[in-house]
């Protein structure tokens, strides 16, 4: 049975990512899901594509 790490070992991401802990309730009110969405989409345009997400931020809807 292979490790989580064997698995990994051939994706590629860049080292460096956009949080998204700021769009949350992570550091006081969140941000409208529109900004947000916003915001997410803009960094995509920009050519981020590591994007550091967790469950705990919660979601704006379901």
């Amino acid at each position: 049975m292979s490790t989580l790490f064997d698995r990994l070992k051939d994706v590629s991401s860049p080292a460096i990512g956009l949080g998204a802990m700021n769009l949350s309730h992570g550091y006081g009110r969140p941000v409208p899901e529109p900004e947000a969405l916003r915001a997410l989409e803009s960094a995509f345009d920009m050519g981020y594509r590591h994007f550091d997400t967790a469950t705990l931020y919660g979601a704006t809807s379901q």
